[in-house]
């Protein structure tokens, strides 16, 4: 399943993988016309409701991992569904699969009535009230909704469409129905519910699992600074527990060379790494990951170190 995605994982990337195909369904629906083969429109929303299915999956799976409250909730959820142990235990322990993963495909998905209540146990609130207030994220954060600026003109309308699109989605996969026929609308209209339902909860996520996590380019800047800075005050710890034990072997010196040195190589590396970014918004985020990624290798190359010279009573953390 990973291996069929573009960017090769599934948590934290159902929107973009959710988008680039409802996308591709709504330009081969308009591209066919609504003068085509009518037989071609019954593609649409097996096919819609399949995306929608991924994007349930995924989300349900990125709501668990969050961790409490959702990851109680989720087995709560799933525990009259949920394999043995036997069977569950060896996939957590190759971390093949996340324990979201496992709740989210033995859950059901065949109704309208099978996002409403994984979201209701998942999230303590009923979705169709949340999907009714959602709000552009982007524009939530920075102050500029207003109380009337919801994404879904009308929720019961909406609930409307993806009651037809699993309806029709059923017939279509599990019969013949030789003298069921849809129309263009009929097939927009599927493509277009599964895709306003899908805005709308990516929303609902940025106002409730994933509030607090930053969302705008200026706020994962801050974070990803944040995350640089807490970094290189775990290295200057492990640095003064080296100098101590370079000391105690005489090789203060020696020590304090090597490391200039490593800063001198780093600061230029950092540079080159990021220097494709110079114009852009992102830079800062670039700059501080690969900063991070540069301090805690060597925090890891010091404790290393101090694994093989420390003398036994010696504390990394002294």
């Amino acid at each position: 399943m990973r291996a069929r995605m573009q960017l090769g994982h599934v948590d934290g990337v159902e929107l973009f993988e959710t988008s680039v195909r409802l996308e591709q369904l709504g330009r081969s629906l308009r591209g066919i016309g609504p003068a085509s083969d009518p037989e071609l429109f019954r593609h649409f929303p097996v096919a819609a409701v399949a995306v929608l299915e991924s994007h349930f999956k995924t989300t349900v799976a990125s709501i668990i991992n969050a961790g409490s409250p959702y990851l109680e909730r989720g087995l709560a959820l799933a525990k009259d569904r949920l394999k043995s142990a036997v069977d569950v235990v060896p996939l957590l322990h190759r971390k093949s699969v996340t324990i979201g993963e496992v709740v989210a495909h033995v859950i059901p998905f065949n109704a309208v009535s099978s996002l409403e209540a994984a979201f209701r146990a998942l999230l303590d609130a009923d979705i169709k009230i949340l999907v009714a207030e959602a709000r552009d994220p982007y524009r939530l954060r920075n102050g500029h909704v207003s109380v009337a600026d919801t994404l879904v003109a009308s929720v019961d309308d909406l609930w409307r469409g993806l009651a037809l699109a699993f309806e029709r989605r059923h017939i279509l996969a599990h019969e013949a129905a030789t003298k069921f026929e849809l129309s263009f609308d009929d097939a927009k209209s599927a493509v277009d519910s599964c895709a306003a339902f899908v805005n709308a909860l990516d929303a609902v996520m940025w106002s409730t699992v994933w509030k607090d996590l930053p969302l705008t380019q200026y706020e994962m800047n801050v974070e990803a600074w944040s995350c640089c800075k807490a970094e290189r005050r775990a290295l200057a710890t492990e640095i003064r527990a080296a100098l101590a034990v370079a000391t105690q072997k005489g090789e203060r010196t020696r020590f304090r060379d090597l490391h200039a040195a490593w800063k001198e190589f780093n600061k230029r590396w950092v540079a080159w790494e990021d220097e494709s970014f110079a114009m852009g918004s992102i830079r800062p985020m670039i700059a501080a990951g690969s900063r991070e990624r540069a301090l805690r290798a060597r925090r890891e190359a010091i404790q290393g170190w101090l694994s093989l010279m420390r003398p036994a009573e010696l504390k990394s953390d002294e």
